[in-house]
């Protein structure tokens, strides 16, 4: 009874899809990652119709699974982006001027060449629309204008790491668009997806922003701070006690300075008491001594 329901479904896409050749595409940017969650088997009849690429339904109605615009890289100004998931590649995205979708190859020349040669674009459907999608027509065949790829190509992914001698063997070999899947994946490099220099993509708005003018990041130079110099009239005075200017300088010194540097010294002395003080005073008038008032070291009259 399933396999019924799917077989009448997919003649239903079949029918629906009618007309262009590359009619059977995914309609939502969101569409790989709700294949993912496995929403192609819990909301069957919302995928069949809405992502029969991502859900690998093509194939199965005898369509040949094409890539939509939003499939393509995004880029805004040559700078790779990533596309805002409201964007479908619609003239009514709103899409910032400068920025687009490239409907390009996406291997390298040489696999492309070949593949066509060797009548990929039929026999290998969806690794030469993927692929090679200007080369087979997909670009004029979904409405979109063919252009040269985006150069330089996108940065190879760390990780993503070529067999060596075997991708390139296994790329010669048209694996590349037979196992278009495997291949980009494990061998991008050998199939000309990406380039270890490539460019790394960056979000609409970094690569939409404009550069800063030469100089602009260079910080502005502060007012030097004037550097207190001696007045050109002040000689150096030397520290040699024996010169003249020293012995000048020392005659120059204030009373008042001179006093204080006395005090200081005599500071470091023993101190004596303050009636010690008065009594040298008054020891120098003359005759005060022949008084029988003597003045004690305390300060205390007595009689004698």
């Amino acid at each position: 009874m399933l396999l019924l329901l799917v077989g009448l479904a997919l003649i239903a896409l079949a029918s629906s899809q009618r007309g262009s050749p590359f009619r059977c595409r995914d309609r939502e940017p969101q569409c790989a990652e709700w294949a993912g969650r496995g929403e192609c088997n819990n909301n069957f009849d919302f995928m069949l119709d809405k992502c029969p690429v991502s859900c690998d339904s093509c194939e199965n109605a005898k369509l040949a699974p094409t890539p939509s615009s939003f499939y393509f890289d995004f880029a805004c100004n040559g700078k790779l982006a990533t596309a805002p998931s409201s964007f479908k590649g619609a003239p009514d995205d709103d899409m910032p001027g400068g920025c687009r979708f490239h409907c390009a190859d996406k291997m390298s020349a040489e696999v492309c060449a070949a593949g066509a040669a060797d009548d990929g674009c039929k026999r290998h459907a969806k690794g030469m629309r993927f692929g090679c999608a200007a080369t087979c027509g997909v670009c004029s065949g979904i409405g979109m204008v063919a252009s040269e790829p985006i150069s330089p190509l996108p940065k190879c992914e760390k990780g993503d790491q070529d067999e060596g001698a075997t991708c390139e063997s296994w790329a010669k070999q048209g694996e590349c668009v037979a196992n278009y899947d495997y291949m980009k994946q494990s061998c991008p490099r050998a199939c000309g997806v990406c380039a270890d220099d490539g460019q790394v993509k960056v979000t609409m708005d970094e690569a939409l922003r404009k550069p800063r003018p030469a100089g602009s990041g260079k910080k502005k130079k502060g007012k030097k701070k004037r550097k207190v110099r001696p007045a050109d009239d002040v000689d150096e005075i030397s520290l040699d006690p024996s010169a003249p200017e020293v012995n000048a300088a020392a005659d120059a010194v204030p009373a008042e300075v001179a006093a204080s540097a006395e005090l200081a010294d005599n500071g470091a002395k023993k101190k004596r008491g303050w009636g010690s003080g008065i009594k040298d005073a008054l020891g120098k008038v003359p005759g005060f001594r022949n008084k029988e008032n003597v003045i004690k070291e305390d300060g205390a009259k007595d009689e004698v």
